[in-house]
């Protein structure tokens, strides 16, 4: 799995499933206009052992293996907790899970979403936030 392509496809997903704004964490630029979101991954982990299969050239190995990873959100501005419920809500759909799978990932935990709404000055900022759990598939080619 090429890495942008799997950040690609996971900000398209997410466009898609909230109508809004997502933007990645950590990068320069103007915030968007109320309400957007933030997306942020987390590390990978290794989950097991990784597989070594022989393939059809002689003495040729790929070593596959899944790993976990940690998507959280933040919803900026109005209706967060009820936009990343009903994005958690989404994500359970049959279509959706299809989607996933055929782009070379699955979302396999949903956590509860968190209110983080804080007065910003003399003005009440609704804030949430919600991470997924995903799972892939890496893989590497040993040729001697």
């Amino acid at each position: 799995m090429i890495w942008t392509d799997f950040e690609n496809t996971l900000h398209a997903m997410v466009v898609a499933l909230t109508g809004k704004v997502a933007i990645w964490e950590k990068q320069n630029g103007p915030k968007p206009k109320k309400p957007y979101l933030t997306m942020r991954l987390s590390s990978l982990r290794r989950v097991g052992m990784d597989e070594q299969r022989r393939t059809a050239t002689a003495g040729e190995v790929e070593v596959v293996g899944p790993r976990e990873v940690t998507l959280s959100l933040q919803w900026l501005g109005e209706n967060s907790m009820g936009g990343l419920t009903d994005l958690g809500q989404a994500l359970q759909k049959p279509t959706i899970a299809d989607k996933c799978m055929a782009a070379g990932f699955a979302v396999f935990n949903v956590d509860a979403v968190q209110e983080l709404g804080a007065l910003s000055g003399t003005t009440w900022e609704e804030r949430a936030a919600l991470d997924l759990y995903v799972r892939i598939m890496l893989s590497t080619t040993d040729t001697p």
